[in-house]
């Protein structure tokens, strides 16, 4: 076990001081206790997936910290997510998440009644996936995806219910901080209320050169969504 490199990220809970709607804390309660599980990832692991072992393995004991290290993790399958699961990348730069062309991705799916909870994922590079969504997130609350670049993911972009980035469903006191898009579409919510969606620089064109949504809501469903300070760059 690897206690080195904690996060020092909030942990007394979400406020509300942020239009009164808007949670205000990077992470909530359940990580008071992150330092009972910390484990560092490293591309020389030995695992064939080591950046889900050590996720199970966190999840096993109610949740913990995983940290990744700088190098290129090329998946072979999805890597699923849990409660109380921090994901945390040294370098979003060269900590990269390399999909490979596969239908993978970060995914986290409750259900009505039974939302997941308290997840983060920061400070990665993630490419290169044809997944309708890399990050899905189905019934989930309390979550944060932050300092992450996202380049050439593509998918079912286009389908009205899925992003190529960033996916979220049904979900409430959700932020999405400081992030970088190039290629697909960024985010796309249904059903979502109480989001954040923040300080994000968004390349207006694929890698092909086509135009694409970049930025889709159902408008049926908008309550306490919140756009601010997003940066779209128009490159031909």
């Amino acid at each position: 076990m690897d206690n080195q490199g904690t996060p020092s990220y909030q942990t007394s809970g979400f406020n509300t001081n942020i239009n009164r709607f808007v949670p205000g804390g990077y992470i909530v309660g359940a990580f008071a206790n992150q330092r009972s599980f910390v484990r560092t990832v490293t591309p020389g692991d030995p695992d064939r997936n080591p950046i889900q072992v050590a996720i199970n393995e966190a999840n096993r004991l109610g949740g913990g910290v995983v940290n990744i290290g700088i190098g290129t993790y090329v998946l072979g399958s999805q890597i699923n997510l849990f409660n109380n699961v921090f994901v945390n990348g040294q370098d979003s730069q060269n900590t990269v998440i390399d999909c490979n062309g596969g239908t993978y991705g970060f995914v986290l799916v409750g259900s009505s009644g039974n939302s997941k909870n308290n997840v983060v994922i920061n400070n990665l590079k993630i490419i290169n996936s044809t997944r309708g969504s890399v990050i899905d997130f189905r019934f989930v609350d309390y979550s944060l995806i932050s300092n992450c670049i996202f380049s050439n993911n593509y998918g079912s972009a286009q389908d009205a219910s899925t992003a190529g980035d960033i996916n979220l469903s049904d979900t409430s006191f959700c932020r999405v901080e400081n992030n970088t898009s190039s290629g697909g579409e960024f985010f796309a919510s249904t059903r979502g209320t109480h989001l954040l969606i923040s300080n994000n620089l968004i390349n207006t064109y694929r890698i092909d050169g086509t135009a694409t949504i970049h930025i889709r809501i159902n408008k049926s469903y908008k309550l306490f969504i919140k756009l601010q300070n997003l940066v779209f760059v128009h490159n031909l």
